[in-house]
């Protein structure tokens, strides 16, 4: 019997994954976690997305100095052995997450530019790190095009030479902030083993800028306030044929936080069955159903919601997973279901506003994990807080 695995592994503190799940295993999440396991499919989190393989202008990769600053790897692993092996190296931070951790370039994330060799009448370069102390490189190859462009053909390693499948593969740079990212997938058909790596790089050196406000849990730490950008709008895809079949409900959910930005963010959702980016891509922000995931420790999650930022949001994308939103449909009315149903997208569109989980007791908040069905008082001030009101004609 296969048993699956979800390893995210958090290089610097600067992407959030906010998995909903219980409030005994919620309390460590005001801790950015140097490992996290999860049991379910990693391909799940891309089929059905437009993967793309090519960039126009490489000159990202060739002409500016990248620094690595966040990794995601999801994986299955097809033994139990190396299930259990993976679990008990768990460790989770307890260092709390602080305004220094909003991601720019440090030294010794950098990742190296240079010609890697010509094939064929091919010319192909390398984008990666070796440390000199260890050994040990890791870099990524790329093959230069007729056109100009670029795309990612394989993975040079002091373990293997790894050719990728250009099916699985998605390359993004952000439109107007210095960021990139890479993702990949890979079945090890040998032994079963299949793992999904996205990785995010940034060109920018500048400090993080910090703003406090008031006395509200933000992703960043308690009243530490980033957020998105006022003067552009929030568009927010509604992916896959599951999800619109659900559409009319996500739009109700989350109308109640676009009427409490009035003025404020301007939130557009648009239903796209067809056609999403995956989750790793820089300048669309999604929403996703698909069948869902374990915790190592057996709890299951409703939905799950992370994001980048440097010193404002830059990306993120919200997972609702089937598995647990169908059981409530089993287990609830029809009008308990939608609301359940409700209260899960509102909770998790609160996270992709910026918003953290509430777990004071005297206070009442959606970002609970009590039988919260509306935004309360908490919610409205902590939003609005973050997102003042703008200048109006």
């Amino acid at each position: 019997m296969l048993r699956f695995i979800i390893l995210i592994h958090f290089l610097i503190g600067s992407l959030v994954l906010w998995g909903c799940t219980t409030r005994e295993e919620s309390e460590a999440e005001t801790s950015a976690p140097a490992k996290t396991y999860l049991q379910g499919d990693p391909a799940q989190f891309i089929f059905g997305t437009n993967l793309n393989n090519y960039i126009a202008d490489p000159s990202v990769f060739t002409s500016q100095k990248l620094y690595l600053t966040t990794s995601v790897v999801i994986s299955q692993y097809n033994e139990i052995e190396k299930y259990q092996k993976a679990v008990s190296k768990q460790t989770p931070s307890t260092k709390p997450v602080g305004p220094e951790e909003i991601i720019y370039g440090k030294e010794e994330n950098l990742i190296e530019y240079s010609p890697y060799k010509t094939m064929n009448g091919k010319n192909y370069f390398k984008l990666g790190k070796k440390t000199q102390k260890e050994g040990k490189y890791f870099y990524y190859i790329f093959e230069e095009l007729e056109d100009g462009g670029v795309r990612l053909v394989a993975i040079d390693s002091n373990k293997n030479y790894l050719v990728l499948n250009q099916d699985y593969i998605h390359l993004s740079v952000s439109e107007d902030k210095p960021l990139v990212s890479i993702l990949h997938f890979h079945n090890f058909y040998t032994d079963g083993d299949k793992v999904l790596v996205a990785e995010y790089f940034t060109t920018s050196r500048e400090p993080p800028k910090v703003n406090t406000v008031g006395n509200y849990n933000y992703l960043q730490g308690k009243n530490v306030a980033v957020n998105w950008n006022q003067t552009k709008p929030l568009v927010v895809n509604l992916c896959g044929k599951d999800l619109n079949e659900h559409a009319d409900w996500v739009e109700e959910s989350i109308g109640h936080w676009q009427k409490t930005l009035e003025n404020r963010l301007d939130i557009q959702l648009v239903r796209k069955p067809l056609g999403c980016p995956p989750f790793s891509d820089l300048n669309t922000h999604n929403i996703y159903l698909i069948d869902g995931v374990k915790t190592a420790y057996d709890h299951i999650n409703a939905g799950t919601t992370y994001t980048i930022r440097l010193n404002e949001l830059i990306e993120s994308d919200i997972f609702l997973f089937k598995h647990e939103l169908y059981k409530y449909a089993k287990t609830y009315s029809p009008e308990s279901y939608k609301k359940q149903f409700l209260r899960v997208v509102a909770h998790e569109f609160g996270h992709m506003l910026g918003l953290a989980h509430q777990f004071n007791p005297d206070i009442k908040s959606i970002m609970s994990y009590e039988s919260i069905f509306e935004l309360k008082d908490y919610d409205i001030e902590a939003v609005q807080a973050l997102y003042p009101l703008r200048d109006t004609p």
